[in-house]
């Protein structure tokens, strides 16, 4: 899951924006600011929100302190796991927990890779339930709530039970 160069849902996770404070003035890094508040430079304390495949470099050069947005913060994780099938993350974000593991490995956030386990543990087996009785229309809005690796797990189980039935 490290990030593939040619995988349309990695791109996709990737392109997700988060909010950062510059903890250096970056010059001629005006335009990044949709805004554009801030003329050619932004200055150091300024809050934007950047693309996640930009913070990773920001990051790493130690020019951008990341802030979590509401969806990884700990007041949300904390009703998260009070019961995780009832919470709608594909509402809050499709990639929840391609970009959680990705901020995880980035920021070492290790709360967040206990959520995000804890959920999809539970979330799960409402998601093979679901799966082995679906019908075309009962069950939309139950797949509208899904993430994108829950709705890829609720896919793979589904053509292995009418794999199963037709064998």
């Amino acid at each position: 899951m490290e990030g593939n160069y040619y995988d349309i849902d990695d791109i996709l996770a990737e392109s997700k924006v988060l909010p950062c404070r510059f903890l250096v003035d970056a010059v001629e890094l005006g335009y990044l600011d949709d805004t554009e508040e801030c003329g050619d430079d932004l200055k150091q304390g300024i809050v934007i929100n950047l693309p996640f495949f930009l913070i990773k470099q920001l990051y790493k050069r130690r020019m951008i302190d990341v802030e979590r947005p509401i969806y990884y913060q700990t007041r949300f994780g904390e009703s998260l796991m009070v019961d995780p099938k009832v919470m709608n993350l594909r509402a809050k974000c499709e990639y929840w927990y391609v970009l959680g593991w990705k901020l995880c490995k980035l920021m070492e956030a290790k709360e967040i890779a206990t959520w995000m386990e804890k959920s999809l543990q539970s979330r799960n087996e409402e998601i093979i339930d679901q799966s082995s009785h679906y019908k075309s229309g009962k069950c939309d809005h139950f797949k509208s709530t899904l993430t994108y690796i829950e709705q890829k797990l609720f896919d793979q189980k589904h053509e292995t039970e009418n794999y199963m039935h037709r064998w």
